[in-house]
């Protein structure tokens, strides 16, 4: 019996939209990832979080307006973060 493939979702909050696009081109190569949303800002990611309820939400830690606090506690579900810098 084949064995059902579950997607994880992803939001992304990205700024510049070149730098989404680049990680949007990358992360399209996984076939167990789906895009559900993208976001230039935290107040429009927030609001895409709670409409979305995606598995993951990739933030950039410069987004604009970034409120990372305020998206962790809007988000519907329970919620890990995890950042990294380069």
């Amino acid at each position: 019996m084949a064995r059902s493939k579950t997607l994880t979702t992803v939001l992304l909050i990205e700024y510049p939209p070149a730098v989404r696009d680049a990680l949007r081109a990358r992360l399209s190569l996984e076939s167990d990832l789906v895009i559900v949303g993208e976001a230039d800002d935290a107040p429009q990611g927030i609001l895409l979080a709670q409409a979305l309820e995606p598995d993951v939400v990739l933030i950039d830690a410069e987004t604009p307006d970034l409120d990372a606090a305020g998206i962790v506690l809007s988000s519907p579900g329970g919620i890990s973060v995890g950042a990294s810098w380069s």
